[in-house]
């Protein structure tokens, strides 16, 4: 089917219910060994997706993914980094360069919205530029998607978008 990673991204499912369950960490660890395993074997990535407190209140930044990582020791196990919750953990970007060599995956939208996902534009009141140019010095050569809301018109959005990246440049 062309799969060749698996995003763990779902905050409700991991989040922790008290401050006594960080206790049971193993438990994730163990799961993540056996989830690397099992996509190991069919030649896949699993990736780690750090994400904002709005989302979960456990692993919302990249160090705190590449900690996990460490303990679970699988070769097929990375993070990523998601625009949106860089800005909400207040992560500096330098962590992109910082953990260059776990992240396998890019996320980027226009970080401000909320609940809403909407398309990144040049007249945002953010500057993408400093997450790009982070991107680039960290040598990122792999998939970057842009997670967001259906648009009104792909063509547009992707215009739009395009403009972002000639900006980087």
């Amino acid at each position: 089917m062309g799969i060749r990673k698996i995003i763990l991204g779902n905050g409700k499912a991991r989040s922790l219910l008290s401050v006594e369950d960080i206790k049971k960490e193993s438990i994730f660890i163990d799961f993540m060994r056996m989830l690397a395993d099992i996509a190991g074997y069919c030649g896949l990535e699993v990736i780690l997706e750090p994400l904002g407190p709005k989302y979960s209140n456990y692993i919302n930044t990249i160090p705190e993914a590449v900690r996990i990582i460490e303990e679970v020791k699988m070769p097929n196990v990375f993070t990523m980094a998601d625009l949106r919750h860089m800005v909400w953990s207040n992560e500096p970007f330098g962590d992109l360069i910082t953990y260059a060599d776990y992240i396998h995956h890019i996320h980027m939208d226009y970080p401000r919205s909320y609940p809403e996902r909407k398309y990144p534009e040049a007249s945002d009141d953010f500057n993408y530029v400093d997450f790009l140019y982070a991107l680039k010095n960290a040598g990122y050569n792999d998939t970057l998607t842009i997670e967001a809301d259906i648009p009104k018109d792909w063509n547009v959005a992707y215009e739009k978008v395009t403009e972002i990246f000639c900006a980087a440049q």
